[in-house]
């Protein structure tokens, strides 16, 4: 069955492609797609949720390539079944955000509420970069460089927070949205290789040498794979709340991304070109506490 859209989801669509989770359908929706839904009595002061769901955004490309499949089996990161499990398949770039109820807190007028928000965050990303070179590789005698191997891989999360009464409009809480983890990396490489050697014969009892180039290709892979993990925190207000009680929201947006940034304009060959790359963020154990204050912006002492 379907849901009829509220206002806030008509809003959320249309400003920020987010799903909104109303108050009337938040328990029903949340189900359905694995989020856990916390809410208890709203508190005059303060308000705590938390969830243990794990959402995961991932792409990965060339996964098949043998070649790549045995540069990295020795590696402790060499498992890439997740990669097949990743909505909308392996090869494409995915994007999943989420909208979570996380709590409920009543607040007299003209009153401030102070988020905090904490995440556990792993993130993962592979590259592999592969040059052939070598005056084979390259017919112009004065260049023997090859391609430029390239890939570039970027996962992260970011993440909003709302603050809505029944019956009336969001509230978007400041600073708005704020990245909680980034990582961006792309490794590039360039191979090349010069060979001579001297081409003897005898003339007239005579010995005459001359250099020459020898036919000579090289080709290069290197590969860089780094997993962290780390807890993340942020702090938000929502600022000049009218009296009500208020359900807050945590818009989570986590994104992957991986490209094959071979570069042939120098001579040397992409076509065949199938370097590994892959990048994975996983949004893990979150907290969040929410308490009523006094807040002032722009209040720092100039120094």
């Amino acid at each position: 069955c379907s849901l009829p859209l509220s206002y806030f989801q008509q809003y959320l669509l249309s400003k920020m492609m987010f799903r909104f989770l109303s108050l009337a359908s938040a328990a029903a929706l949340a189900s359905a797609s694995g989020v856990r839904v916390l809410q208890g009595q709203p508190s005059a002061k303060f308000a705590a949720a938390w969830s243990d769901e794990m959402e995961l955004a991932g792409t990965c490309i060339n996964t098949d390539n043998q070649d790549m499949i045995d540069f990295w089996g020795t590696s402790p990161l060499n498992d890439l079944s997740w990669c097949d499990t990743i909505t909308g398949g392996k090869d494409a770039d995915f994007d999943l955000a989420q909208f979570a109820p996380m709590g409920l807190i009543k607040i007299p007028n003209d009153k401030e509420i102070l988020i905090t928000l904490s995440a556990q965050i792993d993130i993962l990303t592979i590259n592999t970069a592969t040059s052939k070179g070598g005056n084979k590789a390259n017919p112009d005698p004065e260049d023997y460089l090859g391609n430029i191997g390239a890939t570039s891989a970027s996962a992260g999360i970011t993440v909003e927070l709302f603050a809505q009464a029944e019956g009336q409009d969001p509230v978007q809480c400041f600073p708005g949205k704020v990245t909680m983890a980034s990582r961006y990396v792309e490794v590039r490489n360039q191979v090349g290789a010069e060979v001579t050697y001297e081409d003897c014969v005898i003339v007239e009892g005579e010995e005459i040498c001359t250099n020459k180039l020898a036919d000579t290709t090289v080709v290069s892979t290197i590969g860089v794979a780094m997993d962290t993990a780390a807890a993340h925190s942020f702090q938000w207000v929502c600022a000049d709340m009218e009296s009500a009680t208020y359900n807050i929201y945590a818009a989570f947006s986590l994104t992957s991304e991986v490209n094959n940034l071979c570069d042939d304009s120098n001579f040397g060959d992409c076509d065949s070109n199938a370097d590994l790359a892959a990048a994975r963020v996983i949004l893990n154990k979150r907290m969040m506490t929410i308490q009523q204050v006094r807040a002032v912006k722009d209040a720092f002492p100039e120094i």
